[in-house]
């Protein structure tokens, strides 16, 4: 299961005006804390709804979210709810639900989360990455002053614990990562004093690799964290995963993708007048909230 960037609650708050009675069966949290491999869930309150063998059990907890299936047969009122084995470890009050009787809230959230990574170009949420970038471009370059400047392909950048730079990606020297400095927009990392990293080969590397100057060809190897907290998750990604996942849900309604429905004497238009996109509403309101958040290299 990918990245979820809203749980059932969040968006059960939230005013949609959709009907989501039929797409929820029990609306939970994790009464107490569980590891990874566990195969029971202890959840406040009791379930309220029958749960049958393979049934889906939502888990949405940013990075570690997961869907996992019932393994017993269990009857409303039980506090706890026996599982296929977890995948990752759970804090006491993560979020969880079950499907409903004609759809699955879950499932709308997270096709929702993969279109907001999908239109961001990059997941949003915490997670350590190791990037290649080759010199002498617009991502990676060395100035006239001798100091590094890279553009990851991810942000906002957090911290980075590893450096290299080389001729070639096989033969790296490591350099010193505390030199770096991250600019408050946390798109960049600016390293203004190269310091080779000694030992580990690096004295040797030291007599064989030129000093470093704007024009000199190699690539750059660093390791570095990007992406938010899911406790200091900006509401602006959250509001547009709300509306991209009242997008989905307004299928049931408009399941044909028309642009003007009709049910009785209720008129629903999907698209406005002129509008050849194909792209509703909720869609352009989600793109635009998600602009400042958007890779565009």
């Amino acid at each position: 299961m990918p990245n979820t960037y809203i749980t059932p609650h969040e968006y059960k708050r939230a005013t949609t005006g959709q009907e989501i009675t039929s797409l929820l069966g029990n609306l939970l949290r994790l009464s107490s804390a569980v590891g990874a491999a566990g195969t029971t869930l202890p959840v406040t309150p009791n379930t309220t709804v029958n749960l049958a063998v393979n049934d889906p059990i939502w888990i949405f907890d940013g990075v570690s979210s997961e869907m996992v299936t019932v393994t017993a047969t269990t009857a409303s009122g039980a506090s706890s709810i026996p599982v296929t084995a977890l995948s990752y470890a759970h804090s006491t009050g993560v979020a969880l639900c079950s499907d409903g009787t004609i759809g699955s809230l879950g499932q709308a959230i997270e096709s929702a989360s993969i279109e907001v990574e999908n239109i961001c170009r990059q997941p949003l949420l915490q997670a350590t990455y190791t990037e290649e970038l080759q010199l002498r471009t617009m991502t990676a370059s060395i100035n006239s002053d001798g100091a590094l400047a890279i553009r990851p392909r991810r942000f906002p950048v957090q911290s980075i614990s590893a450096l290299s730079l080389g001729m070639d990606t096989s033969t790296l020297l490591a350099y010193d990562s505390t030199q770096a400095i991250i600019p408050s927009n946390q798109r960049r990392i600016t390293v203004p004093t190269l310091s080779a990293v000694s030992g580990s080969g690096g004295n040797s590397l030291l007599n064989i690799f030129p000093p470093l100057r704007q024009n000199s060809p190699g690539y750059v190897q660093f390791t570095y964290v990007a992406g938010y907290a899911y406790a200091s998750l900006p509401w602006d990604i959250k509001q547009a995963c709300i509306w991209l996942t009242s997008n989905l849900l307004s299928d049931r309604i408009n399941p044909t993708g028309a642009t003007e429905t009709q049910m009785g004497q209720v008129k629903y238009t999907a698209f406005l007048r002129g509008d050849l996109s194909g792209e509703s509403a909720l869609y352009k309101k989600a793109v635009a909230k998600l602009v400042p958040y958007t890779r565009t290299i």
